[in-house]
């Protein structure tokens, strides 16, 4: 089960690279040093048992930390990756190759939420700064025999 649960945070990790200027972390890193960037968080999964073997719907949390500060055009940054069209969308992305390059049977965004401003760590000494960020929900149903 391992191996399929790694296989879809890879393959999505992989499809979100066509995302412009987005950088993508399959696990979190120690520090964030680079924006904009998203991370790839497993955060579940729920049994469906079919006759020819198994079948599991997988949930994953997508955070993008997208802009540093509050101010109007690190919002407008923040929403090119939560709408539904452009090149920067997340959502356009996913529909685009629902497989996350043959990793799942299919794979969909769910839902946006924690939509704000998040403290993250500053480097040894500094001060936390603050980051305009969003989960994004995401599912996925992979098979296995």
């Amino acid at each position: 089960m391992a191996n399929e649960i790694n296989e879809a945070v890879a393959g999505l990790g992989r499809m979100l690279e066509a995302v412009e200027g987005l950088r993508i972390y399959d696990r979190p890193p120690e520090m964030l040093n680079e924006l904009p960037c998203a991370v790839i968080h497993f955060v579940g999964r729920d049994f469906d048992e079919t006759l020819g073997g198994s079948t599991f719907v997988g949930m994953l949390r997508l955070t993008i930390f997208a802009a540093t500060g509050e101010a109007a055009e690190a919002w407008t940054h923040l929403y090119e990756y939560l709408g539904a069209t452009g090149p920067r969308s997340i959502e356009r992305a996913v529909d685009a190759d629902n497989t996350w390059v043959g990793s799942v049977d299919v794979g969909r965004c769910r839902r946006v939420e924690n939509v704000g401003v998040r403290q993250l760590p500053g480097a040894q000494g500094e001060p936390p700064t603050p980051v305009l960020a969003a989960d994004i929900i995401l599912s996925f149903i992979k098979s296995v025999s």
